[in-house]
């Protein structure tokens, strides 16, 4: 009869699958225990794992928990090499986006998971096209923290309502003749999140490079689908 290895012996055994890392097992008053070292190596490859299949167009951001959306959103930005790219803290980079994530409404179009998708999609996008290497390192880097923040503080309803409803949000007179563009010709929502990534971007980044800024915004004000 073949007994399982903690079975054979009492002592600590090394129990080696094929292409699995090593584990270290023992037999104990309560039970079969795994070793502390051990179970972090196995963690760790989990989530490597994980995050290698975040590059793929069979991504579903909506099946992602809760508490791995922040690693999940600071492993694309390595992925692209955002931080190196732009010459500044992969933490600052981290926490830019952690804000972002966080500034996310609860409904269930514009919440965290759709930043993800974003994120995710634009990230498998530039690197299955190529555009990676044909984008400069500062027009790459820009997507990211545009689609990082392109609806932060979104407030789940329309631009027209928002004008209807004198939202603070709304700080030119619309003038067209469709009511749906303001002065500037971007609505009130996208004006107010590129306004917002602006200012994180300058606050907890360190950024000021204008052309990096102008690239944000102009990115996110073309995600006003009334264009």
């Amino acid at each position: 009869m073949i007994y399982p290895p903690y079975q054979r012996s009492p002592e600590r055994r090394r129990v080696a699958g094929a292409g699995a890392p090593s584990r270290f097992f023992r037999q104990g008053a309560t039970g079969l225990h795994i070793s502390g070292r051990s179970l972090g190596i196995c963690l760790r490859q989990a989530a490597q794992a994980q995050d290698a299949q975040l590059v793929t167009y069979n991504f579903n951001a909506l099946s992602v928990p809760e508490e791995l959306r922040q690693r999940h959103v600071s492993s694309l930005a390595k992925e692209l090499q955002v931080a190196e790219k732009l010459q500044v803290s992969p933490e600052s980079l981290d926490e830019y986006q952690g804000i972002c994530l966080k500034s996310m409404p609860g409904n269930p179009y514009h919440g965290p998971a759709h930043l993800l998708d974003v994120l995710q999609f634009l990230t498998t996008l530039l690197q299955e096209t190529g555009l990676d290497q044909t984008l400069s390192p500062l027009q790459s880097s820009a997507l990211v923290l545009a689609a990082a923040a392109h609806d932060v503080d979104h407030t789940g309803t329309s631009n027209p309502y928002l004008v209807k409803v004198s939202h603070e949000y709304v700080e030119d007179p619309w003038t067209t003749s469709h009511g749906q563009d303001s002065a500037d010709g971007i609505g009130p929502m996208e004006s107010h999140s590129a306004s917002k990534a602006l200012e994180l971007i300058q606050e907890i980044m360190g950024c000021k490079d204008s052309r990096l800024l102008q690239m944000v915004e102009k990115a996110i004000h073309g995600t006003d689908l009334s264009q």
